[in-house]
């Protein structure tokens, strides 16, 4: 029973022991890995060198340079066409905005009136031509935008 005491405490100083080394070993791991992160943070940054020793290689046909200048080249095409387009529909608006600018500039030709004679045909003349020049005459679905100032009247 004696050679079990003196086994199990043998046995329990080595758990211990072991157990002290495996804290050690965990403490020099989170030390070495905050290292590690360390330089590799220099090295992104391109702070690691060997003292003149390393040599860089830029690949002339490098497969991610590729990949963005063809990414470049379709969206630039994209673009192209997106500026075709609206070309094109700013072109077809301002002629539309010419053709309306036009028709608003020169009204259709009113309908001959039916000719009256005698001074007082004389002064209706006169007045509707003076009502049609200055729009206030002009009914309400003229192209012009004027009023139709007998549906103003008060009585409602």
């Amino acid at each position: 029973e004696a050679s079990l005491q003196g086994a199990l405490s043998s046995a329990s100083m080595r758990a211990e022991a072991a157990e002290k080394r495996v804290g050690q070993l965990e403490k020099e791991a989170d030390g070495l890995a905050r290292e590690v992160g360390v330089l590799q943070e220099k090295l992104g940054r391109g702070e690691f060198s060997r003292s003149g020793s390393v040599r860089v290689l830029h690949l002339r046909m490098n497969p991610e340079s590729e990949y963005q200048n063809q990414a470049r080249g379709d969206e630039l095409g994209v673009l192209r066409a997106e500026n075709a387009a609206l070309k094109a529909s700013v072109a077809s608006l301002s002629q539309q905005v010419e053709d309306l600018a036009a028709r608003t500039k020169d009204p259709a030709p009113a309908a001959p009136a039916a000719p009256e004679t005698g001074a007082a045909g004389a002064a209706a003349g006169a007045a509707g031509a003076a009502d049609v020049s200055s729009g206030a005459g002009a009914s309400a679905g003229d192209a012009r935008g004027g009023v139709d100032v007998s549906s103003r009247s008060g009585g409602g």
